[in-house]
């Protein structure tokens, strides 16, 4: 429980620390492979990447169908982390082209491949990729992903000299943000807008 409170206090070096508490083999499969998930992901977070990777690819051939298209998310962040961005590009469409796959995890690898492309120039792709993550997100009424992409979203309408669309949708995720306790989104928000209003 303490390693769950952690993660989801975005606490990633806690997690990683207080790791060798647990018997891993006293566990059920099924919480074995979470907690070793959120170890990987900790290790992601912190860019200790190549230690994430051993446990990564041990639950890409054991883990159930679930878990290892979230490791294979996982992995396509450190492939981006480290520029490999057609690489990522291949693990994420794989995630997405997956028709029984969990629409969490192919609504944030749709997420992460529309910044692909918005880094690479694609702008249209990267703002129907967007707009798709957004739909999932509502239609299961995921506030805290709602308001994520319409942070993302609204950023890249600015992008595209769509200021009106941008302001809506950066309203809509600062009105959002603070019925989930989320004030690190809603900073960026706030940033968002005020380095818009200094460049006017």
């Amino acid at each position: 429980e303490l390693i769950k409170t952690n993660y989801s206090l975005s606490d990633y070096k806690s997690v990683v620390d207080n790791f060798y508490l647990l018997n891993l083999d006293s566990l059920k499969e099924e919480e074995r492979q979470d907690l070793l998930l959120k170890k990987a992901s900790s290790l992601v977070e912190m860019q200790q990447f190549d230690e994430a990777r051993k446990i990564l690819d041990i639950l890409m051939l054991e883990a159930n169908e679930s878990t290892k298209a979230e490791a294979k998310l996982w992995i396509a962040t450190i492939e981006n982390f480290k520029s490999n961005f057609e690489r990522a590009k291949e693990l994420l469409s794989q995630i997405i082209e997956n028709e029984s796959g969990d629409k969490v995890i192919k609504a944030k690898s749709r997420n992460m491949l529309a910044m692909i492309y918005y880094y690479d120039g694609d702008l249209n792709s990267a703002l129907t990729l967007c707009q798709s993550a957004l739909d999932t997100y509502r239609n299961l009424n995921i506030k805290e992903g709602i308001a994520g992409q319409l942070v993302n979203l609204g950023t890249l309408y600015y992008e595209n000299n769509e200021l009106n669309k941008a302001f809506e949708l950066w309203d809509e995720a600062s009105k959002l943000n603070p019925t989930i306790v989320n004030h690190r989104q809603n900073s960026v928000v706030l940033l968002n807008w005020g380095v818009v209003l200094i460049q006017r």
